[in-house]
């Protein structure tokens, strides 16, 4: 079953919300998001009812490239 995920993305440039279902199209969709927004982004990620500790570990472990990269990544 798919986990509904809501994202922010902040940076200087302005926001953008997402609001999906967690898929691999996604976390590369926001993924994208954050690399074109640039190194001052952060990027809050709620995950919604179901998610466990499977959910969090895939998404930090597919997003951490960002971080280094300068993009503040926050799973809340």
């Amino acid at each position: 079953m798919a986990v509904p995920v809501w994202a922010r993305l902040v940076s200087p440039g302005g926001a953008l919300v997402r609001a999906e279902l967690l898929t691999p199209y996604v976390v590369e969709l926001l993924a994208d998001d954050a690399l074109r927004a640039g190194p001052d982004a952060r990027l809050e990620i709620r995950l919604g009812p179901g998610a466990d500790e499977a959910d969090v570990a895939r998404l930090r472990r597919e997003l951490a490239s960002l971080g280094r990269r300068g993009v503040d990544v926050s799973l809340v």
